[in-house]
């Protein structure tokens, strides 16, 4: 089993929101990295330059428009879709690389940050599924949200 970017995907949809638009774009916020374009740090992404984020982009406005979705991301969806993410990956860097909070606080330099500390959430998302699983979830959830 290994994290995925399905899962990783599917995390995202713990945002406390009853918007159904800002949970698509939630759900599919990176999915190009399921396409080949792996997941890079920001900083990163800047030094590989305009090429790099060129294709990123346009693979992830094929993605929007595959699923009918504007690009690029409303402005009001990209706060909360980052806030998530930023907590997820602090969950997951204390899980999964046994980070300690205030070390990962440090490191991201947000001293505010609070992990998701809910067992039942860290058992069922944290931990790596088997890719036929989380495949199947992230399936799910697309014909949920696009009532298909």
């Amino acid at each position: 089993a290994q994290h995925s970017v399905a899962m990783v995907q599917l995390l995202q949809l713990k945002l406390k929101s009853e918007n159904p638009t800002l949970l698509k774009y939630a759900l599919l916020h990176d999915a190009e990295e399921g396409l080949g374009i792996k997941d890079t740090i920001t900083g990163l992404k800047i030094v590989l330059g305009e090429t790099y984020l060129e294709i990123a982009n346009g693979i992830s406005e094929a993605i929007h428009l595959r699923f009918s979705l504007r690009h690029p991301v409303p402005s009001e969806f990209k706060k909360p879709i980052k806030k998530a993410d930023e907590i997820l990956g602090m969950t997951e860097a204390i899980h999964l690389m046994n980070f300690t909070p205030d070390q990962y606080r440090k490191r991201v330099r947000n001293h505010q940050l609070q992990p998701i500390e809910e067992e039942q959430f860290i058992e069922e998302y944290i931990f790596p599924w088997p890719p036929k699983r989380a495949q199947e979830r992230f399936e799910s959830e697309v014909n949920r949200l696009w009532g298909e």
